[in-house]
């Protein structure tokens, strides 16, 4: 099939009947349109550690103004702890192989979708926007905690945050007023107490050219999505590198150094070397492929170029190195929607609408469940993860999978009341490969 249709009407959201807003990675959304770039400064912290900003001096003093360079880590930090965050629910008990990691929480009034993980730190935008703190769950403990921040200025909104290795945070914040905008990015270190400025953005209010934010980081890099597109922060130099010129399409990044893998708006799979930042097309293909996400050695993604109608979705792997693809799936008898998938290591696991009240139909279309299925690309055999299955939470409407260190991390809608849903972070044991 050909791009165009799908494209249009998938862009980078799946809106499952689950009362769920519309999914996406962190930082993503539709295009706007551009606009000039007339009233709007835009810069990284390290050159301008000492500028002013555009409210006399507000970069300069953001984030506990901390300034790029010999300085940090600050010697004289204090020795602050992270704060134990009180429940806002109970825990749910999930059962033999499953563990809640997170709280329980009212999804009206929070965005849990987006986790991050490195080493045992797992961040994810599960609490109020008003709060300025960096949240977090040690997954050796499964506590969850907060490491308390200092907001760039009053009255700002904190937004998407990503783990920076597995000692700090990027977090992204914003100040909007009738005629202003001004967009923060800022590294949290909880283990040293301290935090500085990555990144200082500010322009007219509703210009299309500002809306800043964190799509993905490592220890090293930060993906930093705006308006039209993205750009890679490195924090070792400051220095800045152009990485997507559109947010459409982009559903995941991961940056696992040297790489950093995306989908893009042509509806190809990209890998970028940051040894070169040197970018290589690794699907050049004319039917649509997307949802792409990587371990640092492979590449897992939703292609459709299997069918000679367009309808059947397929995973598959790539491994970057020896260039390798391997077919995951083969559903065209009996086609499925999948969404989202994830590798690590020998395991690939995704959303799978199979089990649905909608198998196959649109990505708009309601469904009454979705469940995660793996493959283990050593036993080549596929297996039903997670989903409504007895034994796990009841009515668990499990979504947006991510292996890690070993085992299965989704966030669970649980059903309680007609289009009312708790929402924790759930964390699954993979089974032993046969």
């Amino acid at each position: 099939m050909v791009r165009t249709a799908l494209r249009i009407a998938a862009a980078t959201r799946i809106v499952a009947s689950l009362g769920m807003a519309a999914l996406g990675c962190g930082g993503c959304g539709e295009d706007t349109p551009e606009s000039s770039d007339a009233g709007t400064s835009s810069r990284s912290a390290s050159s301008n550690a000492s500028a002013s900003g555009g409210d006399g001096g507000l970069e300069a003093t953001a984030c506990g103004g901390y300034a790029w360079g010999t300085d940090w880590p600050p010697a004289t930090a204090p020795a602050a702890k992270p704060v134990l965050l009180e429940p806002l629910r109970e825990k749910k008990n999930c059962g033999p192989g499953c563990r809640a990691i997170t709280t329980r929480l009212d999804l009206a009034n929070v965005k849990p979708y987006e986790m991050s993980f490195a080493g045992d730190l797992m961040a994810s935008r599960a609490y109020p926007q008003a709060s300025p703190d960096a949240n977090y769950a040690d997954l050796s403990s499964a506590e969850e905690f907060a490491a308390h921040a200092i907001a760039p200025e009053p009255n700002t909104l904190s937004y998407l945050q990503s783990t920076m290795g597995p000692d700090c945070i990027a977090k992204g914040y914003t100040f909007y007023d009738d005629a202003i905008r001004r967009s923060y990015i800022c590294q949290v270190c909880a283990h040293i107490g301290a935090q500085r400025l990555l990144t200082f953005d500010e322009g007219i209010w509703n210009d299309g050219s500002v809306d800043t934010s964190v799509a993905a980081a490592s220890a090293r890099y930060v993906v930093v999505s705006q308006n039209n597109g993205f750009y890679v922060l490195d924090v070792a130099d400051g220095s800045r590198h152009p990485l997507a010129d559109s947010l459409y399409f982009v559903t995941e990044i991961s940056v696992f150094d040297p790489y950093i893998v995306l989908p893009e708006a042509d509806g190809d799979v990209y890998v970028m070397d940051t040894r070169t930042w040197s970018k290589t097309n690794v699907t050049s293909d004319p039917a649509l492929q997307y949802m792409a996400s990587s371990d640092g050695k492979r590449i897992a993604w939703i292609d459709y170029r299997y069918s000679t109608d367009g309808t059947a979705a397929e995973v598959v792997v790539y491994d970057i190195q020896s260039k390798q693809l391997i077919r995951v799936t083969s559903t065209q008898a009996s086609p499925s929607g999948k969404f989202y998938p994830t590798v690590e290591g020998d395991w690939v696991a995704w959303m799978d609408d199979r089990d649905s009240s909608a198998v196959n139909a649109s990505i708009d279309t309601p469904r009454d469940r979705f469940d995660i299925y793996g493959y283990n690309l050593t036993s080549k055999q596929e297996t039903h993860l997670v989903g409504n299955q007895a034994g796990e939470v009841t009515k668990l409407y499990p979504v947006l999978p991510q292996l890690h260190q070993g085992k299965i991390y989704v966030v669970g809608n649980e059903k309680v009341a007609p289009d009312v849903y708790y929402v924790q972070l759930y964390e699954f044991l993979l089974p032993e490969a046969n």
